[in-house]
């Protein structure tokens, strides 16, 4: 925040840029586009498209600027990122969080704003998100304090791919948490991605204590109808109590997953064909109630202009 009221009134520039070999930025301020202000927050939503208005061309990376409006005085930079050409210059875009790099002075140490929007360049084709991952539950997991309860997040994204990254939503007050939660669009598979996943107890007070990760290779899902199971997290800290369940005191917390590929996955009578005749099993690959649908056709390419698409936010 900038203002006394512990508040700001954001909003957020987009200029199409280049990096000379000097390493110095160059803006192209004349095609800057802004967003509405937003008064009084410090998590804004714009949800704007700003399109066309940006002297784009083949290359330019985007400078993304947040600033906090004031009557009558210079607008003061509060965050920034480039998001590099080679993220949103592709087929399908861009769409995920950006971190920003914050700027103000007085700013808690380690604040990470993040900026959430998407990207896309006319006339490369948008298919459809390939990979789709559900996340179901953990069992399992050690207590950490005396009241014996947790509040969990489960997040993954692809190995090497921070732009990847997705959080569930909070499980509360217990160690054996249940999402559900289905995740697609922006993961940006590509053959041979390896995912990982890391279980964290919902943050307190700034602190996120962690709870144990997995990751899940390429061959394990990108195959006829995916993989449907549970997979062991390891780095599991020590509990405040010993598991009476085992002759170690040791806990042994499980993922639930469900991960499949659109252009791979079988439709429901596909799978039923495949049980008859003793392709998959469906106790270890697939449960019949629990199928996603498929196939997805991938159909032809689409275009769109070259734009920015809402909806973008900002949160500490």
């Amino acid at each position: 925040s900038t203002d006394p009221n512990g508040k700001s009134d954001p909003f957020c520039t987009v200029t199409c840029c280049r990096t000379l070999p000097d390493g110095k930025l160059e803006a192209k301020h004349w095609a800057k586009s802004q967003t509405k202000v937003v008064e009084k927050t410090l998590t804004p939503w714009w949800g704007e498209d700003c399109t066309d208005k940006f002297g784009y061309t083949e290359g330019d990376d985007l400078l993304l600027q947040i600033f906090d409006w004031d009557i009558g005085d210079k607008s003061e930079l509060m965050a920034k990122a480039i998001l590099p050409n080679a993220e949103f210059n592709r087929p399908g875009g861009f769409h995920a969080s950006l971190p920003m790099t914050c700027v103000i002075s007085d700013a808690p140490k380690n604040l990470v704003p993040i900026l959430k929007l998407r990207v896309v360049v006319k006339d490369l084709p948008n298919p459809p998100p390939r990979l789709q991952t559900i996340v179901h539950s953990v069992t399992g997991l050690p207590p950490l304090d005396s009241t014996g309860k947790l509040d969990c997040t489960c997040t993954f994204q692809i190995v090497d791919k921070p732009f990847s990254r997705s959080t569930t939503k909070v499980s509360a007050k217990t160690l054996d948490p249940v999402w559900n939660e289905t995740f697609d669009g922006k993961h940006r598979f590509e053959d041979g991605d390896t995912l990982s996943f890391e279980v964290r107890t919902h943050p307190s007070k700034g602190k996120s204590e962690f709870l144990g990760r997995c990751t899940v290779p390429c061959d394990t899902y990108a195959k006829t109808a995916g993989f449907h199971g549970e997979v062991s997290l390891h780095d599991v800290p020590r509990a405040m109590y010993p598991n009476p369940e085992h002759p170690g005191g040791r806990y042994f917390p499980k993922l639930r997953l469900t991960i499949w590929l659109a252009d791979m996955m079988p439709s429901r009578d596909q799978i039923l064909e495949m049980k008859a005749a003793g392709i998959v099993n469906a106790a270890t690959v697939l449960h019949l109630d629990e199928a996603p649908p498929g196939p997805t056709s991938l159909g032809p390419a689409t275009s769109s202009p070259a734009q920015v698409l809402a909806p973008p936010t900002v949160s500490g």
